[in-house]
């Protein structure tokens, strides 16, 4: 994955984060879909400190903070 494909991957996160918050079990629900491949996001979340785990739909992942 090249820089370009890994910030676009980091803002959007970010802005669903910042749009939506995360919820109150420090969670959040982002659809990944016609964006990137599935792996690319779990990839980039990790780096930014989440775990990850499949969401509802294809293209799905719930990011998460681990207390």
């Amino acid at each position: 994955m090249n820089n370009t494909r890994k910030n676009f991957i980091i803002d959007y996160i970010q802005t669903e984060i910042n749009d939506r918050g995360l919820d109150e079990n420090n969670q959040i629900q982002i659809d990944f879909s016609g964006l990137c491949e599935i792996e690319e996001a779990e990839e980039v979340a990790k780096e930014l400190g989440f775990s990850t785990e499949p969401g509802q739909g294809q293209g799905v992942l719930w990011l998460y903070k681990e207390d």
